[in-house]
């Protein structure tokens, strides 16, 4: 489609240094940033992006604020190992350390990349949803991942904006996770972030981020 080929285009020395890829599957193209969760810093309960995230998120963001008519819903994805001692204060278990990275993008996208609030959500998903199997580091690496998944704005959603003003998450980085019975059958069309039912802690080995 026409979005794909632009975003496609626009990222293409990412592409071919294999740390973006632009999938599309019926009406919703997936940018998958595999490395950029390499390039988030963890500090004071925050994600931020280190220097080099950052280049990617700019580029990627000027691209999205082409393509106005879809909505974007940004996922954070972890592999199964435990979390680490130092980290596990913050994140006690991979979906809460899945929805900070999300959060993080979502506010880069906000503060930075001047993408309308309202146009976004973020969700974490743990590692429900991996790509490879994580026996292996090259697999564990593919699933730790943002996901940024467009979709196309309905109708009825943006009426619902119109008529009714909200905040997705304010200036400070606020919010309120909404519960919802599983990530996979989560409304994403409503303005903000959502929450999936939390899912155990995994065993094994510490982690780092």
């Amino acid at each position: 489609t026409q979005t794909k080929n632009t975003l496609t285009r626009s990222m293409q020395h990412h592409i071919s240094r294999g740390t973006v890829t632009v999938e599309q599957q019926g009406n919703e193209v997936t940018i998958r940033l595999a490395e950029l969760v390499e390039k988030l810093e963890f500090s004071s309960g925050v994600a931020h992006v280190t220097p080099e995230g950052e280049q990617i998120l700019k580029e990627l963001s000027e691209v999205l604020q082409t393509v106005a008519d879809k909505r974007i819903r940004i996922q954070g994805h972890t592999d199964n190992v435990t979390i680490g001692p130092t980290l596990k204060r913050k994140y006690p278990t991979n979906m809460e350390l899945s929805k900070a990275r999300a959060k993080g993008i979502f506010q880069y996208f906000a503060e930075e990349g001047r993408l309308n609030r309202q146009r976004m959500t973020y969700i974490g998903f743990a590692d429900a949803k991996p790509v490879a199997s994580n026996k292996s580091e090259d697999g564990r690496r593919k699933n730790r991942r943002i996901e940024i998944v467009l979709y196309p704005d309905a109708p009825s959603s943006r009426s619902a904006e119109d008529s009714t003003p909200t905040t997705a998450l304010p200036p400070t980085g606020g919010g309120t996770f909404s519960s919802v019975p599983q990530a996979s059958e989560a409304t994403m069309d409503t303005p903000g972030n959502l929450e999936p039912n939390p899912v155990p802690d995994h065993s094994g080995e510490p982690r780092t981020p």
